[in-house]
């Protein structure tokens, strides 16, 4: 289980810094229905588990077909891991009566029993596996949480539907390819930050052509999966690409999606020969041709046309041509795409993703956020950012420009390179970037406990965003938000 504790560090150094003390009196006071001592002892209730269950499909669109289910086995229910989270959904609700967790390896452990346990809110969760997988063979993963009040002297029911959360990928070769080259390898990857080290790393499977299993894939933070195709010429021996292959991007990864990858060697006119990857998703088609020159396959010299066509590099998009296209867009809002013009309803409680995208075919130049919130005017200013100012997270200031009356901890640009914000990522700069997804689910947590909705009532919060591109275009679009306890 993963627990985060990050927040609550943040939020502790401020208040100790006085910057945000008299906003958080009432976190201060806050009784905990775990520990024994507290306002809570003696006033218990009872859990019981009603029934768990499961449903979703991948689901894949082909073209000329009629949408259809994946048909694959799914896992046993009984086999779920469950477990009582604390009404954030951070840490696993610790028994101080028993010295064990309210977390069970198998929900059949737990079916049909009722557990005592202190009244208060909290969720549960189940999950079809210990983890969920990064990238792994037939490993469909279910995941579920809801949440429930145990009150005092009364038993509450809780009901819970997992659902497909992950993606997959199945690949296919055409004959063809295969009669004209030798060692072909399919590589499909996305990059995650590893927890341990801070650092990008690659999370892949690789097929072969005689590998017939279906990988599965968490959804990338960005949305995009890779697709890597290697191989050598049987006609002279030459690498596909000098080595480096060709990569086609599919973007919008969405949980439940089936991306059928086709690699095949197409004939395009009458004199150039080509190499295809289809991938259809439940969402459209994506299609790159590899172009190979005059009658390359069959002995040619144009090797060097196996590059990467420009846009199709990691970190690029597919098929770029050079459009001025220029756009922010409503990526997601816990799993849904949304209209960034329409303000969002947040709740606290939920552990909430939103991304904004932005879209710049020629690069990203400037991206100014600005915040305005009257709950977080007392806060700014700690962070060296002030209420209502834009700031530049394309480009960020160097360390020897941090305010004095900053801490290093504090100051914005180290704050927000931090992997449960995930703002600004160090590894990786903004400016440059043809696309851009700006993650501020992490930040809801830390803005509900400045604002306290539950004791200051519902606020809304705005982040304006200003985009400039390298050609001096802009696009302006405002991310507005009303957060609710």
């Amino acid at each position: 289980m993963k627990r985060y504790n990050f927040h609550s560090s943040l939020l502790a150094a401020l208040s100790g810094v006085g910057i945000i003390a008299a906003v958080l009196t009432s976190c201060v006071d806050a009784e905990d229905p775990y520990n024994p001592g507290t306002k809570n002892e003696g006033r218990m209730g009872t859990l019981s588990i009603g029934s768990l269950g499961r449903e979703g499909d991948f689901i894949v669109v082909e073209k000329g077909a009629d949408t259809k289910a994946d048909g694959a086995a799914v896992p046993d229910v009984a086999t779920f891991r469950v477990a009582v989270l604390d009404s954030k959904g951070e840490n696993v609700v610790h028994n101080n009566l028993t010295g064990t967790d309210y977390k069970w390896d198998t929900y059949a452990e737990v079916e049909g029993e009722t557990v005592t346990i202190p009244s208060g809110k909290y969720k549960l969760e189940a999950a079809s596996l210990p983890e969920e997988p990064l990238a792994g063979w037939d490993t469909p993963y279910y995941y579920g949480v809801k949440d429930f009040t145990v009150r005092i002297s009364e038993l509450t029911k809780v009901d819970l539907v997992c659902k497909l959360a992950n993606v997959k990928v199945t690949v296919e070769w055409d004959q063809e390819f295969l009669d004209k080259v030798d060692q072909p390898q399919a590589e499909v990857y996305f990059d995650d930050t590893d927890p341990a080290t801070l650092q990008y790393k690659r999370r892949n499977l690789i097929w072969s052509a005689t590998e017939t299993r279906a990988g599965y894939f968490k959804v990338p933070d960005d949305a995009k999966l890779y697709i890597k195709v290697t191989g050598i010429r049987k006609e002279d021996g030459a690498a596909l690409g000098e080595g480096a292959g060709q990569t086609e991007i599919i973007s919008d990864v969405a949980a439940m999606q089936w991306h059928k990858v086709r690699i095949g060697y197409q004939q395009a006119g009458s004199l150039s020969a080509s190499v295809k990857v289809d991938a259809t998703t439940i969402d459209s088609e994506h299609t790159v041709e590899i172009p190979d020159g005059e009658g390359v396959i069959d002995g040619g010299p144009n090797n060097e046309n196996w590059d990467s066509e420009p846009g199709n590099e990691p970190g690029g998009e597919p098929g770029g041509d050079g459009q001025d296209a220029l756009d922010i867009v409503g990526a997601n809002f816990n799993g849904e795409a949304f209209d960034i013009t329409q303000q969002l309803t947040v709740s606290v409680a939920d552990q909430n993703r939103i991304d904004v995208r932005f879209d710049a075919a020629k690069g990203i130049d400037q991206l100014y956020v600005t915040i305005e919130s009257d709950a977080l005017a007392a806060l700014l200013p700690g962070l060296g950012l002030a209420n209502g100012v834009a700031f530049d997270i394309a480009n960020p200031p160097a360390a020897s420009e941090k305010p004095e009356d900053v801490s290093e901890e504090m100051w914005w640009v180290n704050m927000f390179a931090n992997p449960q914000i995930g703002i600004l990522d160090p590894a990786v700069p903004i400016k440059g970037k043809t696309t851009h997804t700006f993650s501020v689910g992490g930040l809801m947590e830390l803005l509900g406990g400045v604002a306290d909705p539950a004791g200051n009532g519902p606020a809304v919060h705005k982040f304006g965003l200003k985009m400039v591109d390298a050609a001096g275009a802009v696009k302006e679009a405002t991310l507005s938000i009303y957060l609710t306890e």
